[in-house]
């Protein structure tokens, strides 16, 4: 128990839906997660 003493847990804040993992209404439902990412990463733009 004594390394435990070292700990220190902070409070996240709430962000308030400022990531995209939060704002789970917006999400797609994809095939394959090869779908998934051709969608995110849109290859197409770097060629």
């Amino acid at each position: 128990m004594q390394e435990q003493e070292d700990i220190h847990f902070d409070t996240m804040p709430a962000f308030g839906g400022l990531f995209a993992s939060d704002n789970r209404q917006n999400e797609k439902e994809y095939n394959s997660l090869y779908d998934e990412l051709e969608d995110k990463c849109r290859p197409s733009i770097y060629i």
